[in-house]
């Protein structure tokens, strides 16, 4: 009842006064500004000219002849990668391990490596080379199945590489080798390859590109060349190509020369690999001449008598490839072609059997066991390595 009377009573305004808002907060004081300035970043390094990459390129090719390998590793950025294209390891990553695994070790079993370049071609940060690499088996030599002892045995061959520079520095490197020619060379594998004799004297030649239309004319032909081989098209492959045309691949015994004799020779890996083909992934000119690299697939379905494969294996190949010509009046004067011959021989599975040692007559104790490199006494013939370990690398350059 009290509330419900409460509640029915009017209401009388207050008369007491308002209390008085809080006083406002005074405001923030402004923070002085800094006079310490910030470092600005500093300019990026300016961009060599052609012939100061083509400078770089030869001081390293004289720290490896100078057997320097440390110089020579450092010509590579700090997170450059090497590759032997098809040489049976993964590519090797940074630079430390570029000087360990591939600069070292070579040294090491070729003393007296030495290199001299034969063609040079630069196009922007790219640069192609023929390099002659030749040296003396006078240590051991590291291959993936185990270790060669010196055979004393010289080495002599063209080695293809292509390098991407990088603020002047290799960051990328793929070296194209014949390892079976360097087996052969030294006596541990049968069979025929490139003797070890020196290239015959003449131009060296140093190209660098100028994105002349000739140049563009230069690659527009090579790419039909390789769109007639992919076709095989015989009629228009050997219409590219000159009278008097060379064709020097890194895996056969000797050059092919003349349209009739090249046209021979795509006509036998048609026959004995009907699915061949090649793809580029890059194609470049300088001068007169055109770099592709890329792979080169087929199925071998025929005979290869240069291989001295007379039944189809059936066997799929991929290989690396290098492709270096040089063009003269719209047609292909001469023509380099690199692909690994050991790696083309193991996929096939056509590399010699391995040759069993003939057992061991009754001896003295005191009379150590022959190598199997060794001549044997009892058979008069060469024992053969185990089968063809891939071997590291001849020695190389860095791709300068």
């Amino acid at each position: 009842m009290v509330v419900g009377l409460t509640g029915c009573a009017a209401q009388q305004p207050s008369t007491e006064p308002l209390a008085p808002p809080p006083p406002a907060e005074p405001p923030a004081a402004a923070l002085p500004e800094s006079t310490e300035e910030v470092p600005a970043e500093p300019p990026p390094p300016p961009e060599l000219t052609a012939e100061q990459k083509l400078e770089r390129y030869k001081e390293c090719w004289a720290a490896f002849n100078a057997k320097d390998s440390t110089k020579v590793a450092a010509c590579y950025a700090e997170n450059a990668t090497f590759e032997l294209v098809d040489g049976g390891d993964a590519a090797l990553a940074g630079r430390s391990a570029i000087l360990q695994n591939d600069l070292e070790p070579p040294f090491a079993a070729f003393p007296d490596a030495s290199a001299e370049s034969l063609l040079t071609l630069q196009n922007g940060d790219r640069i192609a080379s023929l390099a002659f690499m030749r040296g003396t088996h006078q240590g051991t030599l590291k291959t993936s199945r185990g270790e060669l002892a010196p055979t004393n045995k010289k080495i002599a061959l063209t080695v293809g590489h292509v390098v991407e520079l990088a603020g002047g520095s290799v960051q990328r490197h793929l070296e194209y080798a014949d390892q079976r020619t360097v087996l052969v060379q030294l006596g541990v594998l049968q069979g025929t390859a490139r003797k070890p004799v020196e290239p015959p004297a003449g131009e060296r030649p140093v190209v660098v590109a100028s994105n002349a239309d000739t140049e563009k004319a230069n690659v527009e032909t090579f790419q039909k060349l390789t769109a007639a081989f992919n076709a095989h098209d015989a009629a228009a492959f050997e219409a590219l190509l000159a009278d008097d045309v060379v064709l020097s691949e890194a895996s056969a015994a000797a050059d092919r020369v003349g349209r009739k004799e090249v046209l021979k020779g795509q006509k036998e890996i048609w026959q004995g690999m009907s699915d061949s083909k090649i793809e580029h992934t890059s194609v470049w000119g300088a001068g007169d001449y055109v770099v592709a690299t890329g792979t080169f697939t087929g199925t071998n379905d025929g005979p290869l008598p240069s291989w001295k494969v007379w039944n189809k294996t059936g066997k799929p190949v991929t290989l690396g490839l290098l492709e270096i010509a040089k063009l003269e009046g719209g047609k292909v004067k001469q023509h380099w072609v690199f692909t690994n011959g050991l790696a083309f021989a193991q996929q096939l599975g056509i590399l010699p059997p391995e040759k069993k040692p003939a057992a061991a007559k009754s001896a003295p104790a005191a009379t150590p066991a022959q190598p199997m490199s060794d001549v044997s006494s009892a058979t008069g013939t060469q024992s053969q390595a185990p089968k063809v370990a891939p071997p590291a690398a001849p020695p190389r350059p860095a791709a300068q």
